[in-house]
């Protein structure tokens, strides 16, 4: 990971900031393959981006369904997902990408 993540309360949670130069990967920053969470199926997102070269999208991946882009232009991201069971993940997606990130999920 190429920044500083902070876990919450299981792997579905937490904050996650990093400052990228050149960056082209994706990373997984949150999530698994829980088919019952205790802590219920809702999940708060708050993403804060900015893109200052190159191009970036913050994703959520459920199953084998396509990914949902969140976010990909510099900006600010809030909203409530409810997670179906099986495997969900919230991830970014950057090519030659400088800028930073900050993601917080309850």
């Amino acid at each position: 990971m190429e920044g500083t993540k902070e876990k919450g309360i299981d792997d579905y949670t937490g904050t996650y900031t990093a400052d990228y130069e050149n960056f082209s990967d994706t990373e997984y920053v949150f999530g698994g393959t829980s088919i019952k969470r205790e802590a219920g199926k809702e999940l708060s997102i708050d993403c804060t981006l900015e893109v200052t070269e190159g191009t970036a999208k913050v994703f959520w991946i459920s199953g084998s369904d396509e990914a949902v882009t969140l976010i990909e232009t510099t900006g600010t991201y809030s909203d409530t997902i409810t997670l179906p069971d099986g495997g969900n993940y919230i991830g970014i997606e950057c090519e030659d990408f400088t800028g930073n990130i900050e993601l917080n999920i309850e």
